[in-house]
């Protein structure tokens, strides 16, 4: 039965993977894996390592990974454990076989990669998908308060994704694997869910989370209106902050270190350059993508996020220079459209959090010391020199993607040589 699999994997990849050049030595070196009792992955092999190698793995990963999906197949086979019940649970069963201990706790190759071959099986129906909420009720409710908080509010994706999971958290904590009867629900219950969840969770964050949650229940007429005051309060002074940003010299420095011969430094020499000169967030670089660049105009479009709105903003020419060496010598060939894509296979985008996490780490690899590391650096280092430039608070509002005034006035405190003229003297003499 395994034969004649090998022998279609074989042919398959030849025919996906004639550019790569790689050679009939993976499947020898393979073989082994050809002389098992496969069970129920092993119809589906020949198209995984299609994917596999249409997302340009290499191909000693390949390899591994057929080998761990032959052997975690037969583990399945044994006992009796269709792809229907496949689950986490299963896997982590499975992963604690070989599971190190010791000084290299870190997993062996025996398992590579199967966390990616369940993520492959659910995207193509073949093994069910996690099953995250406890009950139909709940996960009815969910969906219609994430209907709400994208159709009614307007709130981003991203942020609609976190007040859901808050909101998951909230009902699972409340009523476990019962439907949710929030009419049961009283102030004390829900102050000492957020009083739990603040050890762990962002605490402003969470309180806008808890606040969006209770607001929807109100709407539906579940629960009293009184009990959103039961959601206790951060105190933040507005505009008391003196937002962070880097001088131009050292701004200079972190891109100097991207510069290092290396395509994966000349990607991440266009982002830093990105994020510095316009000013747009990690999560806006992220959705950039190849058809939003308009190379004859000199301008770039900056797709709906945060706040629902896109915008169309001029490409400074020092910003083009870098999109364009990284296109033409760092890009690797893939068919996703995103102009940020991963250095290594899968060539996939790359994420917002992604993005940042760039710009810390080249921050601190340069040695620059910043109030934070991240991409709202460059946002407000972008929006600082703007300002000492003579910018108006609406023109910097309008580049940045405000959506009140009130957001970018934050800036006026960093405009030092204005605001000494308009100092008044200490009463009593200087001092």
């Amino acid at each position: 039965m395994f034969d004649s699999l090998f022998l279609q994997t074989r042919e398959l990849f030849r025919t996906n993977a004639g550019s790569t050049g790689l050679s009939d030595l993976l499947f020898l070196q393979t073989d082994a894996i050809a002389q098992k009792n496969v069970g129920p992955i092993g119809p589906h092999l020949p198209e995984y390592v299609a994917f596999l190698q249409q997302h340009r793995y290499s191909a000693e990963t390949i390899k591994c990974n057929l080998r761990s999906a032959s052997v975690f197949s037969q583990w399945l086979h044994e006992r009796q454990t269709s792809l229907s019940q496949l689950s986490d649970e299963t896997l982590e069963t499975y992963r604690e076989r070989y599971r190190r201990t010791g000084r290299n706790p870190s997993l062996p190759t025996k398992v590579a990669g199967l966390s990616k071959l369940l993520q492959w099986l659910r995207e193509r129906g073949l093994a069910p998908s996690p099953r995250n909420i406890a009950t139909a009720e709940q996960q009815e409710w969910l969906s219609r308060f994430n209907h709400y908080l994208g159709s009614v509010r307007g709130i981003s994706a991203s942020t609609s994704l976190r007040y859901v999971r808050c909101a998951a958290r909230l009902s699972d904590s409340l009523f476990g694997r019962r439907p949710p009867v929030w009419t049961e629900v009283t102030a004390i219950q829900v102050r000492e869910f957020v009083t739990k969840e603040a050890q762990t969770q962002h605490a402003p964050g969470l309180v806008c989370a808890m606040r969006a949650t209770l607001r929807f229940l109100v709407m539906e007429s579940a629960i009293h209106p009184g009990l959103i005051g039961a959601v206790p309060t951060v105190r933040r002074s507005r505009l008391a902050d003196v937002p962070c940003y880097l001088a131009q010299e050292d701004i200079q420095r972190v891109i100097a270190i991207c510069d290092n011969g290396r395509s994966i430094g000349v990607r991440d020499k266009a982002i830093i350059t990105a994020l510095a000169r316009t000013g747009i967030r990690a999560g806006e670089a992220a959705r950039i993508t190849l058809s939003d660049i308009d190379w004859v105009e000199g301008r770039i479009i900056i797709r709906a996020g945060k706040t629902s709105r896109e915008r169309v903003l001029p490409l400074p020419e020092d910003v083009g220079r870098c999109i364009v060496q990284y296109l033409k010598d760092a890009r690797p060939r893939t068919t996703c459209r995103n102009l940020f894509v991963r250095h290594r296979a899968p060539f996939a985008p790359l994420s917002p959090w992604t993005i940042s996490w760039i710009a810390g780490y080249r921050l601190k690899q340069s040695g620059v010391v910043a109030a934070r590391y991240g991409a709202h650096a460059f946002r407000h280092s972008a929006a600082t020199h703007m300002v000492r430039r003579g910018a108006s608070l609406k023109d910097i509002a309008d580049i940045l993607g405000h959506e009140s005034l009130s957001t970018t006035n934050i800036y006026a405190k960093l405009d030092l040589p204005n605001l000494a003229q308009v100092a008044l003297c200490w009463p009593g003499g200087d001092r």
